[in-house]
């Protein structure tokens, strides 16, 4: 590579980085992007191929959590408490035939 494309390239991962770290701060928890680095580390040293095949295949559950209903209903309640009460409002109105669109 000339000095000019390793130019560009690193131009290119910091405007990434930037817009990763802006759009991580604005963004609800559940939607920020994780960079390389962490993804790698979640991973135990198993490459994203094959993660996606162990998926695939369905030998490895993602959610062994949620195996036992009563356990993480109660660590939903704990962790959110306001997220169970909207819930059963919502499903209050649904049953109510109250259902909001927008």
């Amino acid at each position: 590579m000339t000095i000019r494309e390793l130019a560009g390239e690193a131009v290119l991962r910091a405007r990434r980085r930037i817009s990763r770290a802006l759009s991580a701060a604005g963004d609800d928890p559940a939607k920020t992007y994780i960079s390389d680095e962490v993804l790698r580390r979640s991973l135990n040293g198993n490459s994203i191929a094959d993660a996606a095949n162990r998926i695939r295949r369905g030998d490895l559950c993602l959610t062994p959590g949620l195996g036992d209903l009563a356990r993480t209903a109660a660590t939903i309640k704990k962790s959110f408490p306001d997220s169970t009460e909207s819930a059963r409002c919502e499903a209050e109105a649904i049953v109510a035939h109250r259902i909001t669109l927008f």
